[in-house]
């Protein structure tokens, strides 16, 4: 009797209204797009999964390219780890700072900025990269500050997801975070 309504409440989330439940339906609503029309979760949620993958494929690609540029602008491996290291750097240094102090401001206004931030890092070291003006030095500052505004955005995002989507749906959201995460 209490394995019925366990199931019954499972599935509550993902069926209309008025709907039967039923494996079968579950199944299928899972696997169709129907699952992800506005009715079965905000558009907000959506918004924020597609800029967070993008997100997440920008770090993957910033995590290749800088070492490649490092290994162009030197010879000498010390060269290349230290661009390396100085864009590990930031999560122990700030990591901690950056969770109080995400506790304390706007989490929506903070994303932006650090994503407008980071943005403007990229620009400014494809510009220089052009111009032939950036050296190890200058590259080794860019890792630090661009993972140093990762670092603020990553943490941030996570505490952000319980203001647009409702408890009963965290998990389900948090893994659809997680599965873009490990996948990009």
């Amino acid at each position: 009797m209490g394995r019925g309504r366990r199931r019954g409440a499972l599935a509550s989330w993902c069926r209309r209204p008025g709907e039967p439940v039923s494996p079968r339906t579950r199944t299928q609503r899972a696997l169709t797009p129907r699952a992800l029309d506005a009715d079965s979760e905000p558009r907000g949620f959506w918004l924020y999964w597609a800029s967070t993958t993008m997100s997440y494929l920008g770090d993957g690609v910033r995590f290749v390219a800088l070492p490649l540029l490092a290994a162009a602008l030197t010879s000498s491996p010390a060269g290349v780890a230290s661009v390396t290291a100085a864009a590990g750097l930031s999560w122990p240094l700030l990591g901690l700072l950056a969770g109080v102090l995400i506790d304390r401001v706007d989490k929506n206004r903070l994303l932006v900025n650090a994503q407008a931030i980071r943005a403007a890092l990229v620009f400014l070291t494809a510009l220089g990269i052009a111009a032939g003006r950036v050296s190890l030095i200058i590259l080794a500052v860019f890792a630090f500050v661009l993972s140093s505004c990762e670092v603020f955005y990553d943490i941030a995002l996570h505490s952000y997801l319980p203001d647009i989507v409702d408890a009963a749906r965290l998990q389900w959201a948090n893994s659809r975070l997680i599965t873009a995460e490990t996948i990009v």
